[in-house]
């Protein structure tokens, strides 16, 4: 029996989506490993300790174990869920909109600095920044990604200048706008 290198590290749940009848494929961004994409078995059974720690924006300690395919997600401890941000639905656009792009950009590849910057941005959207703030941190992580600064290019906000980049618009803002 061919045994597979394990891996643990500290991650953010970018995303997740169902697969099959209790699985779930979860885009984690890592520190070591960047973006990473990985099935979590039967996290979606109703007894499963995993059902609520992996929602997008939760700050997750996980276990791989590295196959062929895709990495398997064999266990998941919640190390932050910044419920105050989850509370507030501006709050929850804005944690929406940093986990697109974070998602639009990144690659699988080491990146410290990206980690770094998306934790801060996390951590002060439980508090209470103010827009400027959360707008000015975002343009330095799309920096970090190695992209110039936004405002050194002709776009009028960070989520222009990312759906540019990435070649395809982001969805988050319009998903949590209310329409009258």
């Amino acid at each position: 029996m061919k045994s597979y290198p394990s891996v643990h590290t500290q991650a953010v749940v970018l995303k997740r989506s169902n697969f099959g009848e209790k699985d779930r494929i979860v885009t984690l961004f890592t520190q070591e490993r960047g973006k990473i994409a990985a099935v979590a078995k039967g996290c979606r059974d109703i007894k499963s300790s995993r059902l609520s720690t992996l929602e997008p924006g939760n700050l997750v300690d996980i276990y791989l174990i590295v196959t062929k395919g895709l990495p398997i997600l064999t266990q998941a401890k919640l190390v932050d869920e910044f419920i105050q941000t989850k509370q507030s639905l501006k709050k929850m656009k804005q944690l929406l909109q940093v986990l697109e792009i974070v998602d639009a950009l990144s690659v699988e590849e080491e990146n410290w600095e990206v980690f770094q910057g998306l934790s801060n941005i996390l951590h002060n959207l439980n508090t209470l920044p103010t827009h400027a703030q959360i707008k000015s941190e975002l343009a330095l992580l799309v920096e970090q990604f190695g992209f110039q600064h936004v405002s050194d290019t002709e776009y009028q906000s960070v989520g222009e200048y990312v759906s540019s980049l990435s070649d395809k618009p982001l969805h988050s803002y319009d998903f949590l706008t209310l329409k009258e």
